[in-house]
């Protein structure tokens, strides 16, 4: 997609649009877990995108849906609250609140939620937390309001106690009916480290247990009973609740809603994290095994091996440390392969993908993740603990904005349209030479990287990261100082940004297929030449191929194209002040496929966005950067989300 390095004001003025037609003269780290490597999806697959709904809260760490029809999304707080947003909103109410319940700090807090299967006629939901004042993890049954559907009655009906007095970690916090109907809950081994009490291998201790338990059918005075099928029921030595053992502290899991299989993520220790697939009575190693291996603090790192391997596991390599378990993609949209399971690291803010076997980055994001969730579609969201709600999604990804130093030849580049430090900055090329900033997908993996452009020789230097180092691409276009201005975009829609120029004394637009030397592929006249007219570029209509405008700063007019070709403007209309010096910017600032336009002030170092191409006031409006220095605007989709 191409971005202008041109945009925005200070105050917003509202300007009627004159409807005029424009004179025509004729004429990242994507990785395999193993190693490092590069994970590329061709130009013409959509590639996934994460797409940010819902910002905001207060330290969440679950999503889920009520499985109602009502597609609503539940959102838990680890303080106590659970809040839903309805289908198609992005502002959720209270549903409950049970802050004083709740003790909450470090792994502790409301953790889990789970609605009955019949939800939708009885209004039964179960929440997993850590009880005020001594920790021990509760079960505990609520009911939706009758009089407010998006309200649930405080009453509680505690279903199930685990004392957990030693450590405040490793609580699991997993809850979910599974497809049999029964209620399954993931409890860590009690804390520490090396489960000192051995209670993961401890048949009659719940911790360091993936529980199984049946909340319809009660036993006596016992809220719940224990399905005659788990592995230790009845005369079996061993406690009724258990399914599986063996766990260190399996914070999330989820079944596979084509093949009913069980994926719990097991969180390790030093080295290990692991993927296991659950059956009835399964033994899962821990704490004589992490993952695959001995667990190095016992005996030396020397023993027998015991359990049922896992199906994946990865080391604490490149900074990863805890796994953060998912779900295997069965959505109805085909974001992803189907059957591909979907996981993340907290350390390191990856989300990774298991497909065919074989692990790799789908993601490399700033994000603490703590949780991943499904909507009714089958649609996985991402749970950032610093407060979002994000939508594994195609399409493509949120455009924000960067600067440009020309006199130190730095870059400071902003993950977000907000105003803050840069989230990446480097240093790139000479500086005070008069080279031009400019940004695209130089190479079709979904990530937009910066180049320069030295107007004085033709000469583009492209690089395939946003980082110092060496120039990828080098190559001469075009005539030499005469005054051409570059632009960039995807011209022929195959993935892949390539540069053009634009003569501003004939008002002729010439473009390049490659990045490579030529002449160009594609070359038309286009607006009145010598007015002082900027060339802009972007998709205007989402059809994926990207197209040219104009924009003239003497009466803040936009004039847009929806071809590379000769014609008038078929998007015509005014935005933001004339002649005040703003520089124009173009830009998907919310995922819809469509780039609209924004201004950028140079005076203030105010960004003024429009999420359409209309006129009116800005959607979004944030300073970055310093004041009147000199810097450069340049805009993009820096980390390919």
């Amino acid at each position: 997609m191409s971005r202008s390095s041109f945009g925005s004001w200070c105050v917003v003025f509202v300007l009627i649009v004159s409807i005029v037609s424009v004179p025509v003269v004729a004429q990242s780290r994507y990785e395999i877990l193993s190693g490092k490597q590069e994970n590329k999806s061709p130009a013409s697959t959509p590639r996934p995108t994460l797409q940010q709904l819902i910002v905001g809260l207060a330290s969440p760490v679950y999503v889920t849906n009520a499985h109602d029809g009502t597609n609503r999304l539940f959102i838990v707080e680890q303080a106590g609250r659970i809040k839903v947003v309805q289908s198609g909103s992005t502002s959720p109410s209270v549903f409950l609140n049970i802050t004083t319940r709740v003790l909450s700090g470090g792994e502790q807090g409301l953790l889990g939620l789970a609605f009955h299967p019949q939800y939708s006629s009885n209004g039964r939901f179960f929440v997993y937390y850590t009880r005020q004042t001594d920790g021990t993890i509760t079960i505990a049954e609520y009911h939706v309001s009758p009089a407010d559907p998006n309200v649930a009655d405080s009453t509680e009906n505690v279903i199930l106690t685990i004392p957990h007095p030693n450590f405040a970690n490793h609580n699991g916090g997993m809850i979910e009916f599974g497809p049999d109907g029964f209620l399954y809950l993931g409890v860590g081994d009690g804390g520490s480290g090396d489960d000192p009490s051995n209670n993961a291998q401890n048949i009659n201790a719940l911790l360091g247990k993936i529980l199984r338990i049946d909340i319809d059918h009660p036993n006596g005075m016992i809220p719940y009973s224990s399905p005659p099928s788990n592995p230790f029921f009845g005369a079996t030595p061993g406690a009724d609740e258990i399914f599986a053992y063996g766990m260190r502290n399996p914070w999330r899991f989820s079944f596979d809603l084509a093949t009913s299989q069980l994926y719990v993520a097991d969180v390790g220790q030093g080295a290990w994290e692991e993927i296991d697939i659950v059956t009835n009575g399964g033994n899962y190693g821990w704490r004589v095994m992490e993952g695959n291996h001995c667990n190095p603090d016992l005996n030396g790192g020397v023993c027998t091996p015991i359990g049922i391997p896992p199906i994946a596991e990865y080391s604490h390599s490149f900074g990863r440390c805890s796994i953060i378990g998912g779900y295997v993609y069965r959505g109805a949209l085909s974001t992803l392969t189907p059957g591909t399971y979907v996981y993340g690291d907290l350390c390191t803010g990856e989300i990774f993908q298991l497909s065919g076997g074989v692990q790799s980055v789908l993601f490399d994001t700033n994000m603490t993740i703590a949780s991943f969730g499904e909507d009714e579609s089958g649609e996985i969201y991402v749970v950032e603990l610093g407060g979002s709600i994000n939508r594994i999604g195609t399409g493509p990804g949120v455009d924000t904005p960067g600067l440009y130093d020309p006199s130190h030849a730095s870059f400071f580049l902003r993950n977000s349209n907000s105003g803050g430090i840069a989230n990446i900055a480097f240093n790139y090329g000479p500086s005070s030479s008069g080279l031009i900033p400019i940004v695209g997908d130089w190479n079709g993996d979904g990530i937009d990287t910066i180049g320069l452009y030295d107007p004085t020789h033709g000469a583009f230097f492209l690089r395939n990261s946003n980082a110092g180092g060496t120039t990828e691409i080098t190559f001469n276009y075009g005539p030499a100082g005469m005054g051409f201005i570059p632009i960039v975009g995807d011209w022929n829609g195959d993935g892949i940004d390539t540069v053009g120029l634009y003569d501003p004394v004939n008002g002729v637009f010439y473009l390049r297929n490659s990045n490579s030397g030529g002449v160009a592929d594609i070359t038309f006249a286009y607006g009145p030449p010598n007015l002082g007219f900027q060339p802009i570029a972007g998709d205007w209509n989402g059809d994926g191929v990207t197209t040219i405008g104009l924009y003239d700063p003497g009466q803040g007019a936009f004039f847009l194209r929806n071809s590379n070709s000769v014609g008038i403007a078929d998007i015509t209309f005014k935005y933001g002040p004339a002649g005040m010096g703003f520089i124009p910017l173009v830009g998907d600032w919310n995922h819809d496929g469509i780039d609209t336009i924004g201004l950028y002030d140079p005076v203030h170092a105010g960004f003024f966005l429009r999420n359409s191409n209309t006129a009116g006031i800005a959607d979004i409006m944030f300073t970055y950067g310093p004041t009147m220095l000199g810097f450069i605007p340049i805009v993009s989709d820096w980390d390919g989300l």
